[in-house]
């Protein structure tokens, strides 16, 4: 393996995931499963990582890119506990990543956000509900020519991954709608690991899983760096008040194998831990893109 690509893996845990999926997709290793297995759990034992993970959570992220790579998400990513972050997303391909690469998909319910503050006016929504949970994960965003305010939701489904969906691309019937209002009520999140198509060409599948990204944070190194820029898409269409959608996270510089996908949340965001200080203010954050 590329000693840049061993080099650049923040920390040893993750390197052993990568170790470990190399083994797998490359046809020149010809280990049996069971010999894998086993090489793993010896080097695991040998990291002196910061925090321990479980058995139960190595399992989740093996099996994350096991599913990843049969569906050919591209670029594959994964949700991981970020040691002293909580959970968050982790490009874990070989190639490194260019700039304006589409890495994650944010599926959302998309409300204008004058409807949005009638609907926590008359009760439709709980503020408390809204300042408890739902404000954390929410994306408040203009769209060009269109004098009103957004606010995205990444709302998951009721029922089992197996049962329908609520969400889909544009317009929404009553009943789907209620579906989500349902979801929100209790506190329902996308399922990160579903996926869908982006906009490139061909197009490629990607996880739902933007709106688990973290934001950098204080402490200042390459690896703490925002190295997402924006969500990528645009409002409801004309006359509707709320719609299905999915942006699309772009990188806005290389990414390398084994880093975190990080975005600042924008410095109107309430927060309460620290964070990098371009993520505090908006006008830092001009990425130019190219």
């Amino acid at each position: 393996m590329n000693s840049r690509l061993v080099c650049r893996i923040w920390f040893g845990y993750l390197c052993i995931l990568i170790l470990t999926w190399a083994a797998m997709a490359t046809e020149c290793r010809e280990e049996s499963k069971e010999d894998m297995e086993e090489d793993w759990s010896e080097k695991e034992r040998k990291e002196d990582t910061e925090e321990d993970w479980s058995e139960e959570e190595r399992k989740d992220v093996m099996e994350q890119m096991k599913f990843g790579m049969l569906a050919e998400v591209n670029p594959l990513t994964v949700v991981m506990r970020i040691p002293g972050m909580g959970n968050g997303v982790v490009y874990v391909g070989e190639e490194d990543l260019p700039a304006d690469t589409t890495v994650a998909l944010y599926r959302m319910l998309l409300v204008r956000k004058d409807v949005w503050q009638t609907w926590l006016h008359d009760g439709t929504l709980s503020l408390h509900l809204w300042n408890s949970f739902w404000m954390a994960y929410a994306v408040e965003f203009t769209v060009q020519d269109d004098d009103h305010a957004w606010m995205g939701l990444p709302v998951g489904d009721l029922g089992t991954p197996n049962d329908p969906t609520w969400w889909s691309y544009g317009e929404l019937s009553s009943h789907s709608l209620q579906q989500a209002i349902q979801a929100i009520h209790l506190k329902i999140l996308v399922d990160s690991n579903r996926i869908a198509r982006g906009t490139a060409h061909p197009p490629t599948l990607h996880f739902f899983n933007a709106h688990l990204l973290n934001e950098p944070s204080s402490h200042h190194d390459h690896q703490n760096e925002e190295n997402v820029s924006h969500l990528a898409g645009s409002g409801c269409p004309q006359s509707l008040q709320y719609c299905g959608t999915a942006f699309e996270a772009k990188t806005s510089k290389t990414v390398y194998p084994g880093e975190q996908l990080l975005w600042c949340y924008g410095e109107t965001y309430r927060r309460s831990y620290s964070v990098a200080k371009t993520c505090l203010n908006d006008s830092l954050r001009e990425h130019d893109i190219s």
